[in-house]
């Protein structure tokens, strides 16, 4: 979270599945109406050695990958 009056960043924090992994989840990105998120990973049962994945975020629930993502 950014902080507008003293110009800082709080700490990270891990908001788990499906956002966060225990793999290298990089360039997180949401979609300018918040219903869409993406993130590369390197996660098991992905295509290559980085995938990129979608989020729905209406309806993301910590559930199993399966469940909440697409593999573009």
């Amino acid at each position: 979270e950014f902080n507008d009056s003293t110009g800082t960043w709080g700490t990270p924090e891990n908001l788990g599945m499906p956002i966060n992994s225990t793999c290298d989840d990089i360039y997180f990105s949401i979609s300018k109406n918040g219903n869409t998120a993406y993130v590369s990973s390197n996660r098991v049962g992905g295509y290559g050695a980085m995938d990129i994945y979608e989020i729905n975020m209406i309806n993301t629930v910590p559930m199993s990958m399966e469940n909440n993502f697409l593999i573009r």
